[in-house]
C-alpha cells in the first residue's frame, strides 16, 4: 500500500495528514457561519476559496486507519459521509506540495489488473488534482495586507527579490504573474520565469507541469540563491491563484457595506496591479472601487463634517476619482461652511477656496441651466444632489455656489466698512455681471455713507456722486437734488456776510451744474451789494442779462434798450447774445469762433477754481471770455461771455 502525505493550507493553519490505505477520500466542508452545511462539492468552490475565511475538514475512510495519526496532530477522525464522488473535470496547472519525501500530494492507488504507465502519464491525474486543492484552499489572506501566516517566512513583492542580499539562504514567498514556464530538453518545464522579477524560480521535479498551465497569476515559496550576477530561488511550494480581477471582486464581496478602509485597501492593491501589469480593466474596478469608498467614508458621523467632506475632495481629486464624485464632495463641504460663515473675512477665505477647487465657477454661464427641480434635493443633500444631476446642471451648480459666495462677501464687507462700498460695487459689477443687482444695492450703500456729510463734500466729489445717480442707476434727478442739496447746504453754512467772492463762485456753480440762473442772479445781486466795484461780478450780471438802474441790478426786460439805463448810470456794456452759445466751449472751440488766439490773457485763482479771461478786440467791440477749471477737471470751459464797445483807450483791433 502507499503511505499518503496531505497538506492543508488555510488563513489559519497548516497540518498533515498521514495514513496507510487507499486515498480515495472525500473532501467536505466545514459548516457556514450561520450553522447551515456547505453541501456544494469541493471543486464548485464550497470550501475555502479566497474570501471564504473557513477550515475546510478532510474526512478519511476510517477502515484500517492508525489510532492517534489524526488526535496526535489536533485533527478530528470522522467517518465518510458520502461515498467517494467522481474526479471531476480537473483544470490543468501548478502543484501544491509541502515537499514528502514520496513525491506527490494524491497518488492514486496501486491497479495491478491494469499495465504500468509512463511517469509522465501517472503526472497528469496527479497534478490536474494539484490544480484544483491549490485553488480552493488559497489562502485568504487580503493582498492589500501583505500579512503572513507562517512563522520564518518572508513575503515580498518580486521586483524587491534582488534587493535583499540579506535572505539569501532563506525562505520566501512572492505571487505575480507568468511571464514564461521554461522548457528544456530532458528536463521539461523545470523553470518559471515572473514579469515583476529578473529571479529564475527553479522547480524541483514533482512540481513540473506536462504542459504550461493556463492560469496566469501563481504563489511561489522557496529558498532564495544567488550565484554571481544571477538570481535564483529554489522552489517548495507553486500554487495557482485566481485572476485578479476575480480575486478582487471576491474580496470585496465579503466587505460590510460601510467597510470603506477594506475597500481603500482593495483598491490600492489593484491599483498596483494594474499599473505593473497594464491592466486597463483592473485599474477601472480599482477606480471604481475607490470612488464607491469615498462616498462610504464621506457618509460616516464627523466631529467636523465641512472639514472631513473638504479633505476627502481634495484627497479624490489627488488621486484622479473620476467625476462628479470629487466635486459632489466639495459641494457638501463648501455649503456647510457657506451657513457657518459670520464675516467678510470669512466669505473671503471660503470663496478663494472654491476658485481654486472650481477655477471655472468664477465665469459667468451664457446659458444657466433650470435649477427648479434640483433645489429642493440640493439643500437637503449638496453631494448627492450634484451626483445625480446631468453635467449642465453641475456647471450651473458650481458657479452658483461661487456667486453665493462672492455675493455675501460684498455684502459683509460694505456693512463692515461703507465708505468703500462705491469700490466694492465696481469690482461686484465686473466679477458678477448676470447679478447686476448686487453692485446696484451696493451702491446705493455707498451713496447713503457718502452724502451722510455733504459739507464736508467737494465739488468734483459731489459732481462724481451725481453722475453715479445719472450713469449707474439711470436716476438723473437723484443726481440734481444732490448737488442741490449740496449748494443750498453750503449757501446756508459757509458764507459769511461780506463774502462777495464766495457769492460770486457760488452763483457760477448753481449756473454750471443745474442751469439755475435765477439762483445765480441772486446770488450775484448779493455779491455786488457786497463790492459793488467787482467787475467779474458786473460781467456775471449783464451776461445773465441783468443791467444797473439807480445802483440797483435789475433784471433787463425783453423791449428795454440794451444801451443805457433811464437813469444814466449804467455801464456801457452788454452781452453778446449771437454768440451766447459760447458758454461751456473749450479753448478750442473759441479758437475756432473768434477767429484765432486773444489779445490778452488773464488768470486768477479762488477757492480751488483757476479762472482765466480772454480778450478780442474788435473795431467796433471788445469781447471777453471767461473760463474756469475746477480741480476735478482736465479742461477748462467757458462759464461767461460778454462784450462792450470800444473806447480811444483800448488797443487797436487785429
Amino acid at each position: 500500500m502507499t503511505r499518503w502525505h496531505v497538506q492543508v493550507r488555510n488563513a489559519l493553519s497548516i497540518s498533515r495528514v498521514s495514513r496507510r490505505g487507499c486515498a480515495r477520500c472525500a473532501v467536505a466542508p466545514s459548516p457556514s457561519p450561520t450553522g447551515e452545511p456547505q453541501n456544494s462539492p469541493p471543486w464548485e468552490g464550497g470550501v475555502g476559496g479566497v474570501g471564504s475565511g473557513r477550515p475546510i475538514r478532510v474526512i478519511l475512510p476510517q477502515t484500517t486507519l492508525p489510532a492517534g495519526t489524526f488526535e496526535e496532530r489536533g485533527i478530528r477522525r470522522e467517518r465518510a459521509l458520502t461515498p467517494h464522488p467522481p474526479y471531476p473535470p480537473f483544470p490543468r496547472g501548478g502543484v501544491i506540495c509541502s515537499g514528502v519525501p514520496n513525491g506527490g500530494l494524491a497518488k492514486r492507488c496501486a491497479q495491478p489488473e491494469r499495465r504500468p504507465l509512463s511517469r509522465r502519464v501517472r503526472a497528469r491525474p496527479v497534478f490536474a488534482t494539484a490544480c484544483l486543492l491549490a485553488i480552493l484552499l488559497t489562502c485568504t489572506i487580503d493582498p492589500a495586507s501583505g500579512a503572513d501566516t507562517k512563522q520564518g517566512l518572508t513575503t515580498l513583492e518580486p521586483s524587491e527579490l534582488v534587493k535583499r542580499p540579506d535572505l539569501i539562504g532563506h525562505e520566501i514567498a512572492t505571487e505575480d504573474r507568468i511571464r514564461l514556464f521554461q522548457f528544456h530538453k530532458g528536463e521539461g518545464y523545470d523553470e518559471v520565469l515572473l514579469k515583476r522579477t529578473t529571479v529564475v524560480f527553479r522547480l524541483p521535479q514533482r512540481l513540473r507541469p506536462d504542459h504550461p498551465p493556463s492560469q496566469r497569476v501563481f504563489s511561489v515559496q522557496g529558498i532564495l540563491g544567488r550565484n554571481g550576477d544571477d538570481w535564483y530561488c529554489d522552489v517548495t511550494v507553486l500554487e495557482p491563484l485566481p485572476d485578479d480581477l476575480d480575486r478582487l471582486n471576491r474580496g470585496t464581496a465579503g466587505l460590510r457595506p460601510t467597510d470603506a478602509d477594506g475597500r481603500f485597501a482593495w483598491a490600492r492593491w489593484a491599483e498596483k496591479r494594474g499599473k505593473d501589469f497594464g491592466d486597463e480593466k483592473l485599474l477601472e474596478r480599482a477606480k471604481a472601487l475607490e470612488e464607491e469608498a469615498f462616498r462610504i467614508e464621506s457618509d460616516r458621523p464627523s466631529a467636523d463634517p465641512a472639514k472631513n467632506a473638504l479633505a476627502l475632495a481634495e484627497r479624490a481629486r489627488s488621486r484622479h476619482i473620476p467625476e462628479p464624485e470629487p466635486s459632489a464632495l466639495a459641494h457638501r463641504g463648501f455649503r456647510k461652511l457657506f451657513v457657518e460663515a459670520k464675516n467678510a473675512q470669512a466669505f473671503e477665505g471660503l470663496m478663494t477656496r472654491i476658485e481654486a477647487f472650481f477655477p471655472k465657477a468664477t465665469q459667468a454661464l451664457a446659458q444657466p441651466a433650470e435649477l427648479g427641480r434640483w433645489e429642493v434635493p440640493y439643500a437637503n443633500d449638496p453631494a448627492e444632489a450634484y451626483r445625480q444631476a446631468p453635467p449642465d446642471v453641475r456647471k450651473t451648480l458650481d458657479h452658483r455656489l461661487w456667486a453665493d459666495t462672492a455675493q455675501r462677501f460684498f455684502e459683509s464687507k460694505a456693512a463692515e466698512d461703507p465708505a468703500g462700498a462705491l469700490v466694492l460695487a465696481d469690482t461686484a459689477e465686473t466679477r458678477l455681471p448676470d447679478r447686476p443687482n448686487v453692485a446696484v444695492k451696493l451702491l446705493e450703500l455707498g451713496l447713503k455713507s457718502a452724502t451722510a456729510e455733504l459739507t464736508k463734500l467737494r465739488q468734483a466729489e459731489v459732481e462724481n456722486l451725481a453722475r453715479v445717480y445719472r450713469d449707474r442707476l439711470r436716476d438723473p434727478e437723484r443726481g440734481r437734488a444732490l448737488i442741490r442739496n449740496w449748494l443750498d447746504t453750503h449757501r446756508q453754512n459757509s458764507l459769511r456776510r461780506t463774502d462777495a467772492e464766495g457769492r460770486l463762485t457760488l452763483a457760477d456753480q448753481y449756473s454750471t451744474l443745474l442751469d439755475d440762473k435765477d439762483t445765480a442772479a441772486d446770488l450775484l445781486v448779493e455779491a455786488a451789494k457786497i463790492d459793488p466795484e467787482s467787475k467779474e461780478i458786473a460781467a456775471a450780471l449783464l451776461n445773465l442779462n441783468y443791467h444797473k438802474v439807480s445802483g440797483k441790478w435789475v433784471p433787463r426786460k425783453p423791449s428795454q434798450s440794451m444801451a443805457n439805463s433811464s437813469s444814466g448810470d449804467s455801464e456801457p456794456v452788454r452781452p453778446a447774445p449771437s454768440n451766447a452759445s459760447l458758454r461751456g466751449s473749450t479753448p478750442e472751440e473759441v479758437r475756432s469762433r473768434m477767429g484765432g488766439e486773444p489779445q490778452r490773457k488773464s488768470l486768477t485763482a479762488s477757492q480751488g477754481q483757476a479762472m482765466e479771461q480772454w480778450i478780442y478786440y474788435t473795431p467796433d467791440r471788445v469781447h471777453f471770455v471767461n473760463f474756469s477749471r475746477s480741480a476735478s477737471e482736465t479742461r477748462p470751459k467757458v462759464v461767461a461771455f460778454y462784450s462792450r464797445p470800444r473806447t480811444a483807450s483800448d488797443p487797436p483791433s487785429r
